[in-house]
């Protein structure tokens, strides 16, 4: 795993959502591999990308690249995209926690162990959806102390309040 995520440990947590308890798991390193799988497949393909460029059109309704060029694009997206970076960083998961599909994937991965109702990330999102702006935060919190990021001084919130006070006026 990229940037030592995988030595992060955490202990399990309850939450309260709509009333109901929910028994959060701990993280531990397939927690941490499926969080970082999951922001890579976030990341967009190299080869879509080539095939949306080759498909774009002047404002003459022309193709902007010439048969030639479109498949050279094609052929060179296809050539490197077994070199993509497969791995997510520290500040890229970092960013995707702080997200609220971050949020609702972690309630999703924490949960769905002692809450198979809780069966998918649209499940979790829909669960989640009728929190306010306050029981998203203090659900954040509970899920990050469950994380252990907080005990080495990765709190993600930590990171961007420290940025705050040290960014230039």
């Amino acid at each position: 795993m990229a940037d030592g995520l995988k030595n992060i440990a955490g202990s399990p947590a309850a939450v309260v959502v709509g009333g109901k308890e929910y028994r959060l798991t701990q993280w531990d390193p397939e927690l941490i591999g499926a969080i970082e799988d999951y922001v890579v497949s976030l990341r967009p393909s190299a080869i879509v990308k080539a095939k949306e460029a080759c498909l774009a059109l002047g404002s003459d309704g022309k193709p902007l690249f010439s048969p030639e060029e479109q498949q050279f694009m094609i052929s060179e997206a296809i050539r490197l995209a077994p070199m993509a970076n497969h791995k997510a960083s520290s500040e890229e998961v970092n960013l995707f926690i702080q997200s609220y599909d971050g949020s609702c994937y972690l309630f999703w991965a924490m949960a769905r162990t002692h809450h198979p109702e809780i069966d998918s990330h649209k499940t979790a999102r829909a669960t989640l959806g009728l929190l306010s702006k306050q029981e998203m935060d203090s659900l954040d919190q509970d899920m990050l102390r469950a994380s252990g990021m907080e005990l080495l001084g990765n709190s993600p919130s930590q990171t961007q309040d420290e940025e705050t006070e040290t960014a230039p006026e």
